[in-house]
């Protein structure tokens, strides 16, 4: 018997023997945190407190995991599937958690996994199909983290903060225009700013930016006293990787950093101070690490482009919690039109896994 037939027999052993009960299931969990203990969600989800392992997830229950790759933990039970359109028997599930799933179509790349198709409401499909199996007044949680389409459009057409058109077809990811995005930031952290950037957008542009500003000013406030640094050092990191990405938008080089956004506040802003510019068609792809002689000084550290390096920055973890409270109200309808009641939306700790700090949406099948 080959070792699919196995895998197959294992869980169609696991659902037969749990189906009258019920399945308490976490998926996209390989019982352990994919995520590397880096700036800035090292203090703020507080990882290292946490437990992946789930062995109390739902307390005197057997939790079973989920993900596209096997578990980490030797003799749990676990399905190697994709919650999208993975067959889960009618009425089985009893409750479920979501942890952390891409909210778009990913494709694989040299680096890794990309996001594709920002209009590719993933995180939707795989409640649709895990909700059609779930017990009458059993609960959905979802741990919530959008990805962002940062599009471009020139600022005289921009009416609204948000694309409403294309957060109603994916609602669970953010999009936003990218000079939008910048100007507000950079409202927000340089106060030198203020007066100089009226002078050059229309007044709709200005007030949907101020709207942003102020929602990152009081998130700044909020990671301050979640100690993930000072109001100055906080502005001073936003200052610096804003002006990185205005670069990597108007050249289209690459950049060699000793540390990449993920690292400290202080490593990065020693990073910052002294790197070179590499064009493209002169450098390997993103992501490798490169030793380069320029203008008589060795340079080593990781190449990055604009996509790698917000990916990383403390820039888009700002705008996605920024833009949370906004997408809200469509997830609350997504949820409800695809039969779920009592949704709620907040920040809080994860009760399964013990995350800090982290948007979850609750719902109770109807």
């Amino acid at each position: 018997m080959n070792k699919v037939i196995l895998s197959l027999f294992f869980v169609a052993t696991i659902l037969h023997g749990m189906e009258e009960e019920g399945l308490y299931l976490v998926v996209g969990s390989v019982r352990e945190s994919n995520i590397k203990k880096t700036f800035p969600v090292q203090h703020f989800w507080q990882e290292e407190k946490a437990d992946f392992s789930l062995r109390n997830a739902y307390p005197g229950k057997e939790t079973i995991s989920m993900d596209l790759k096997e578990s980490l933990i030797p003799g749990v039970k676990h399905i190697i599937g994709d919650a999208s359109t993975y067959q889960f028997g009618k009425n089985t599930i009893q409750a479920v958690y979501l942890e952390r799933l891409p909210t778009t179509g990913l494709c694989q790349v040299n680096q890794g996994m990309q996001p594709i198709a920002m209009e590719h409401n993933y995180l939707g499909k795989c409640i649709q199909n895990i909700g059609s199996a779930m017990k009458q007044g059993a609960e959905m949680e979802i741990e919530w983290h959008p990805y962002i389409n940062l599009y471009k459009e020139n600022s005289k057409n921009i009416k609204s903060l948000y694309d409403e058109d294309k957060i109603k077809e994916n609602p669970f990811t953010v999009t936003l225009n990218v000079e939008l995005a910048i100007i507000a930031t950079e409202m927000a952290c340089l106060s030198s700013l203020a007066c100089d950037v009226t002078k050059h957008f229309p007044q709709n542009f200005l007030n949907c930016a101020s709207t942003l500003s102020e929602k990152i000013k009081q998130l700044i406030c909020f990671y301050e006293k979640e100690n993930m640094g000072t109001k100055v050092l906080l502005n001073k990191r936003l200052a610096q990787e804003v002006w990185l990405f205005r670069q990597f938008l108007q050249t289209g080089d690459q950049a060699l950093l000793s540390c990449g956004p993920s690292a400290s506040l202080e490593e990065f802003s020693k990073a910052i101070e002294c790197f070179p510019f590499i064009p493209v068609q002169d450098s390997s792809s993103a992501g490798a690490f490169l030793a380069v002689e320029k203008n008589g000084k060795l340079f080593i550290g990781t190449l990055y482009d604009k996509s790698r390096f917000l990916g990383e920055s403390f820039l888009y973890f700002i705008l996605c919690d920024a833009s949370i409270e906004h997408n809200s109200s469509y997830v609350k309808g997504f949820m409800e039109n695809n039969n779920f009641k009592d949704v709620i939306i907040k920040r809080t700790t994860s009760l399964r896994n013990g995350r800090k700090n982290v948007w979850i949406i609750k719902g109770v099948k109807a």
